[in-house]
């Protein structure tokens, strides 16, 4: 007699990338991109690293790297930004749930850690920006921390990470004022 747990699949961590869905994650951009294609989906979002010379972060000349994530992402709940204010003025808060990203990325990358898994040294600092394009020229750009680890969907591999919103915006050009 054959017990229940012989008749289904056990995947081993070998195994993972082997699978259907694995298989399908070229497919499952292609299709997500088609969302931007229509402009469904009319905004940018990116990775930024800045980088400082000095032993901290805001110490020395900073070097700022940034990726943009592709196929753009599904972006959520943009409008539950609102404006706290306080003693010396309004400062937004709020946070917004990025969805659909690509398999291809990984758990460190969106995070904001070293490619060999590390964490970032004390001298760089990690975040997210998020720009609404506007057929006028450039949007204005929202800076975001990941909120927790990003989640990673078993029905299709994709990504998903709650930001939330930090005071500093950028300009629209990207300098921080």
């Amino acid at each position: 007699m054959r017990t229940r747990s012989n008749c289904f699949t056990v995947l081993d961590v070998e195994c993972i990338d082997e699978t259907l869905v694995a298989s399908l994650t070229d497919v499952i951009d292609d299709a997500r991109d088609i969302a931007t294609q229509l402009g469904a989906r009319p905004y940018r979002v990116t990775l930024v690293w800045v980088q400082w010379s000095g032993p901290k972060r805001g110490q020395g000349v900073a070097t700022r790297r940034e990726e943009m994530l592709l196929p753009t992402p599904n972006v959520i709940e943009l409008n539950s930004m609102q404006t706290q204010q306080n003693p010396i003025g309004g400062e937004p808060v709020g946070s917004m749930r990025v969805k659909e990203i690509s398999p291809f990325y990984t758990e460190d990358y969106l995070v904001g850690n070293l490619p060999d898994g590390t964490p970032k040294p004390a001298n760089m600092e990690f975040y997210w920006e998020v720009e609404i394009r506007r057929s006028t020229g450039p949007g204005q750009r929202r800076r975001f921390i990941p909120k927790a680890t990003p989640q990673k969907l078993s029905e299709d591999g994709t990504w998903s990470v709650i930001l939330l919103k930090v005071s500093a915006d950028p300009a629209r050009d990207g300098r921080v004022a």
